[in-house]
């Protein structure tokens, strides 16, 4: 494994800071500002760092998204700023902090302040777990040389963790609000609507994509105030649908009382008040696994710091608001990795082990229900570097968590859309030395790949556990590069895969009726499978179950 350091960010933006002064270097005026961003060397305009919220600190500090406020003169578009502080971060300037709210935009130069370009746009929501922003460096240039200079690409920084995800019925009796991490990503989606005619985008044109975490969050926006099409996007793009919980405030007030007490606001007559005056590097010591304080029960470890059921943003549970057909009705492709679950899992060595593991994750049911859960995954296969039983594990944690949802959205779309158009994939390209470590065709492995080697790669997210050389020209998967990408760009150009799929590789069939239809993704292996009955079985086992886990 390889871990990538901020340096060569830094190096990359110290470059772009020195090339301001180029007589290239594009100019976009956005009315309550200009910036001045970097012309590189393939075509494409890099607008970095381009702030769509005003900064959240103080008092927005657990409030909704305000407008940023004018700026005279001409900006420095050149350099990426900050993405937000996560979890067990520290605060490092110009690296992860709490100002935070901006956007990158990369556009063909042929299109920049061309307002009659009107190319299509690609919106990324980057992952991590709701606690991190993992793709805050993500560079969307190799994507646009692919389609042929034809799309604009915008990805987004929002709160994560504690200063995105606080629950507790406190909050909003001192004036808070909910999930303002959602809150910032629709934000950022109403700024794409204003402004991305200046960057030759087309706003009636919009893609919203993400994986993991960004991918729940693409989920959430979609059935955000029950469903109702506030004319945003036209397509969503899905990569293993991370929903988090679904809890209500009222359940997180333990997790509230907790976070208040370490930060010296239990006893304040204004709890918001006290954390809002609270420093930003004492936030950021806040220990989830610390004992409770005294009188406050433990909480529930699932419901840290994720979107909750607010009743008005998020209306209900993921599951049903799809079931019922709750949520903007777009063509949509959803997808998953075939192994989902091992980058999360911990080890076991026997079944009594899985059965204590899922018990920790399953704290609501009963151990007869918690043995049905096993006994359905107790075929372990050995993986190195591994115990006997890690891969029941995985495999239970992979399919609930991710694979489930996404075949759920799946059938959501299918039933209350159509099921021409959604369409479906299981990433199972691996690479030789991940196979050999154990991770398999672990989750969002496909985003280095989409994005293109050297593109998707920064100081946290999951993403650093890839090895990426077999993407590279020559190597094991560079093959499977572009029938990834071009399947990606088709549909964000087209909404539809097939259009401009790459040259010999097969057609990406809809989800359709009955089991459900997915492409199995894979070098010089790519080709239409059905959803297996096991796997259908599983997941509505959960589904049956999933009310009695949220209590």
């Amino acid at each position: 494994m390889r871990t990538f350091l901020p340096l060569a960010t830094i190096a990359a933006s110290a470059a772009a800071a020195a090339s301001i002064s180029r007589r290239s270097d594009p100019t976009v005026d956005l009315g309550y500002v200009t910036h001045q961003g970097h012309s590189n060397s393939r075509g494409v305009d890099e607008f970095l760092g381009l702030r769509f919220a005003a900064p959240p600190l103080g008092d927005l500090r657990w409030r909704a998204p305000a407008d940023p406020e004018p700026v005279a003169g001409v900006q420095n578009a050149t350099v990426k700023q900050a993405v937000c502080v996560g979890q067990d971060k520290l605060v490092v300037a110009g690296v992860t902090e709490e100002d935070c709210l901006y956007v990158n935009s990369y556009t063909p130069s042929k299109a920049t302040a061309n307002p009659d370009a009107k190319l299509p746009v690609w919106v990324y929501l980057q992952g991590g777990g709701y606690q991190t922003n993992s793709g805050g460096n993500y560079n969307g240039t190799e994507v646009i040389v692919q389609s042929g200079y034809d799309i604009v690409h915008v990805n987004v920084n929002y709160r994560v963790a504690q200063l995105g995800f606080l629950g507790g019925v406190a909050v909003v009796e001192g004036g808070g609000d909910y999930n303002v991490g959602l809150l910032d990503q629709w934000k950022a989606l109403e700024w794409v609507q204003e402004h991305i005619e200046q960057f030759g985008g087309d706003p009636d044109q919009v893609v919203l994509h993400g994986p993991s975490a960004g991918a729940g969050a693409v989920s959430h926006i979609m059935t955000a105030y029950d469903g109702v099409d506030h004319g945003l996007f036209v397509g969503t793009i899905g990569d293993a649908f991370a929903w988090g919980v679904g809890a209500y405030p009222n359940d997180t007030d333990a997790h509230f009382a907790m976070f208040s007490s370490q930060m010296g606001c239990a006893n304040a007559t204004d709890q918001m008040a006290c954390l809002r005056a609270t420093d930003i590097n004492k936030i950021q010591t806040f220990d989830r696994n610390a004992a409770p304080p005294a009188g406050v029960p433990t909480p529930n470890m699932a419901m840290w710091f994720s979107p909750l059921i607010d009743g008005v943003f998020v209306t209900g549970p993921q599951q049903d608001s799809f079931s019922q057909g709750k949520f903007v009705k777009v063509p949509m492709i959803t997808g998953d990795a075939t192994n989902e679950g091992n980058t999360f899992a911990p080890n076991a060595s026997t079944t009594e082990e899985v059965t204590a593991l899922a018990q920790l994750e399953f704290v609501n049911l009963t151990d007869a229900q918690i043995d049905t859960i096993v006994a359905a995954y107790d075929h372990p296969r050995p993986l190195p570097q591994h115990a006997a039983y890690f891969s029941v594990v995985a495999d239970i944690l992979g399919e609930f968590g991710f694979i489930c949802p996404v075949n759920k959205v799946s059938m959501g779309v299918a039933a209350h859309l159509s099921p021409d158009q959604v369409w479906n994939y299981r990433w199972n390209t691996t690479e030789q030395l991940e196979v050999d470590m154990g991770w398999e065709a672990w989750h969002t492995s496909d985003i280095i790949p989409f994005f293109g080697p050297g593109q998707a790669s920064g100081p946290d997210g999951y993403e650093d556990l890839d090895i990426g050389y077999s993407f590279y020209p020559g190597g094991e998967n560079a093959a499977i590069v572009p029938v990834l990408q071009h399947y990606l760009i088709s549909f964000i150009k087209n909404l539809d895969p097939n259009v401009e799929r790459y040259a010999g590789s097969p057609e990406w069939e809809n989800w359709g009726e009955g089991l459900g239809q997915r492409l199995r993704i894979q070098t010089n292996a790519t080709a239409m499978e059905e959803v297996p009955q096991d796997q259908v079985d599983r997941c509505n086992m959960f589904w049956d179950l999933n009310d009695i886990m949220k209590q």
